[in-house]
């Protein structure tokens, strides 16, 4: 027995409960003063409730009120007990003070369940003081039937003695007792008629009910009601017009009133209207007797329908919140913080998600799963917008209890007060990692494919540059003009090449070049390669702000090459001047229109642009027709090359 009480008092088998805190002194002394506080408040509540008990000794069951204040002590005793374990780890008796609590608590419950009907009995307020003003009434009227009677009495008594008074005496004190008589009866009269006002103009339905049930009197409140019309309905009796799902519980309560159990009742029923609907009414019923012998009950009765179909409704738009909730639980990472971002809900999903328990989130500052990923400004922004009341919409990198990392689709939703403030966040998330790698992959890939495409187009410039390097170096070995002659336009033709994917693996877009940039590098490489001087032939270049693909930006490249070639080369015999002129841009959403024109000489007035032997024009309607394109000239100053071609 000795080791029993012991062990039971020892704290050497245990450790205190502040290691399960790490000895943190926030956290210990969190727990600690709060646990302090609630013990102060729990200690309080019982002196408060003892000295109501000591003021009000008039309180129905105080008894119960003792209950409450035992176990609200018991209560802050465990609180107390609290505290003192984070030191000295007394379990045991921590736990018998719980199991003690726990007792008077059970017990507590267990008297209060069968006293609620009884609470619930008593009449209320507004009920007694009616009561009260009812009583204060009649006991006004009696008394002053009671003094009319008694000078009536004693007038009777003064004309006894006084019998031998003058006739005309008599006359007058019969004249004073006529006038005061009808004085009584205006007053019954007057008092009748704000009783009947009263009644009949209530705004619930007032009825008075025999012993049997039958309707003795009713007002028409009380018709509107049931929909039956006064006489329909005092042909009927209660029980006629009761639900029969609530009549057994109605007249339950009648019996207990006729036998003098209950003094009142007050219940929530229905009544089958005329037309066949119920109707919910709250139904309060007094007993009415005379010299202790019951009379007729009086029922007052309110309608409640509209209240039971609201809370109907509300019942219905809180399933459909649970069922919204299930549905999002089911497929979204929901979670709600504070206006501080402290946690106070999650889902199962965000605990599986984030790898936490929801013990662990709960109470937490949402900064538990940051993952540092985003800078300050991302999260300054993201408060700012939040905190106005507006949505917030983003995908944000957290970390997980293990470590990893997980991405969020997430959507943030502010509550509102009544003065349109924040004072709670909800945040509903979708897990997109697997979709942020499967991106981080692909721009890896696209990475690796820039690179091995800016290599290929970089190998095929050097390639094409070696083919004009080895054109040039064999057009030394040769002697005839016009060979030398196809030996620079084949060079010029391929250089006009190497210039388009040395364009593209400079660019960021490797599928594109900027064609402003690439035909004016083109045409100003042709003049610098001939040697043309600019004060002579002039170089006008008006080019639009367009990308294009490498299928059409090669047979364009030939085209200017080919044409403004032979403009250099014929258009402007030994001592001419002129211009030549490049525009290309869009001549309509679906159309690009390439110009390129001279003011040279002209072309020979019997050549046939599209059956002709030289090289570069048939080059040139070839490279049209592969744009799918057309080609008109225009001779009346030089000559004008317009080719249009589908963007």
């Amino acid at each position: 027995m000795w080791e029993f009480f012991s062990n039971f008092l020892s704290s050497d088998q245990f450790i205190p409960h502040g290691h399960c805190y790490l000895w943190q002194p926030h956290l210990v002394w969190l727990h600690a003063i709060s646990d302090l506080a609630i013990a102060l408040a729990y200690y309080s509540i019982p002196v408060l409730l003892l000295y109501f008990i000591h003021k009000r000794r008039d309180i129905p069951f105080p008894w119960i009120f003792l209950l409450f204040g035992a176990f609200i002590i018991a209560c802050g005793t465990t609180h107390i007990l609290e505290v003192w374990t984070l030191w000295y780890p007394i379990y045991w008796v921590s736990g018998t003070i719980k199991a003690f609590t726990a007792i008077v608590s059970l017990f507590t419950a267990l008297e209060l369940g069968p006293l609620m009907p009884k609470l619930l009995a008593l009449p209320s307020s507004a009920q007694l003081e009616k009561t009260n003003r009812e009583l204060e009434q009649q006991i006004l009227e009696r008394q002053q039937a009671e003094l009319a009677l008694q000078a009536t009495h004693s007038q009777l008594e003064i004309r006894v003695t006084e019998r031998t008074a003058a006739l005309a005496q008599v006359n007058k004190e019969l004249r004073l007792e006529i006038a005061e008589r009808q004085h009584m009866e205006a007053t019954l009269r007057e008092s009748e008629q704000r009783f009947r006002a009263t009644f009949e103009q209530a705004a619930v339905g007032i009825g008075h009910v025999g012993l049997d049930g039958q309707w003795l009197r009713v007002n028409q409140k009380l018709c509107d009601i049931v929909g039956y019309s006064r006489s329909e309905l005092l042909n009927l009796t209660f029980q006629d017009i009761t639900h029969p799902d609530d009549l057994a519980a109605d007249l339950g309560h009648v019996h207990q009133i006729l036998a003098g159990t209950i003094s009142t009742f007050s219940m929530e029923k229905r009544y089958i209207c005329k037309d066949g609907s119920t109707n919910w009414v709250n139904l309060t019923v007094s007993l009415m007797r005379e010299a202790t012998q019951p009379k007729y009950f009086i029922s007052v009765i309110e309608d409640i329908s509209e209240r039971r179909q609201a809370e109907a409704k509300l019942q219905k738009s809180l399933k459909e919140l649970s069922d919204i909730k299930f549905a999002l639980d089911q497929a979204a990472i929901v979670a709600a913080t504070d206006q501080k971002g402290t946690i106070n809900y999650v889902n199962d999903t965000f605990c599986e998600l984030s790898q936490y328990s929801r013990e662990e989130l709960i109470g937490k500052n949402h900064r538990l799963i940051n993952s540092s990923y985003h800078d300050l400004d991302f999260f300054q922004n993201f408060w700012v917008t939040i905190s106005k009341g507006k949505v917030w919409k983003g995908e944000i990198k957290n970390r997980a209890k293990d470590g990893s990392y997980y991405w969020v689709d997430t959507t943030i939703v502010p509550f509102l007060n009544e003065q349109s403030q924040p004072f709670q966040y909800l945040s509903i998330r979708f897990d997109i990692t697997n979709r942020k790698q499967i991106e981080e992959d692909m721009r890896t890939s696209l990475r690796e494919k820039e690179v091995l495409l800016k290599e290929i187009h970089h190998r095929v410039k050097n390639n094409l540059q070696i083919i004009s390097s080895l054109l040039n170096l064999q057009a030394q070995y040769l002697n005839d003009s016009a060979a030398l002659a196809i030996f620079r336009e084949s060079q010029n033709r391929i250089e006009s090449m190497a210039l388009i994917h040395e364009k593209l693996y400079q660019s960021k877009d490797m599928a594109r070049i900027n064609a402003s940039e690439y035909i004016y590098d083109l045409v100003t490489n042709l003049f610098y390669t001939y040697e043309i001087n600019s004060e002579a032939i002039a170089l006008r270049i008006n080019i639009d702000e367009i990308w294009l693909g490498l299928d059409t930006a090669i047979p364009c490249g030939l085209i200017i090459n080919e044409l403004v070639l032979n403009a250099l080369k014929h258009a402007f015999p030994k001592g001419h001047t002129g211009e030549i002129c490049i525009s290309f841009g869009l001549r309509d959403a679906h159309h690009l229109m390439l110009v390129v024109s001279d003011t040279g000489v002209g072309l020979p007035k019997d050549l046939d642009y599209q059956n002709t032997d030289s090289l570069g024009l048939q080059l040139v309607n070839a490279l049209t027709q592969q744009l799918e394109g057309v080609i008109e000239i225009n001779q009346s100053n030089g000559v004008k090359f317009e080719i249009v071609f589908s963007n």
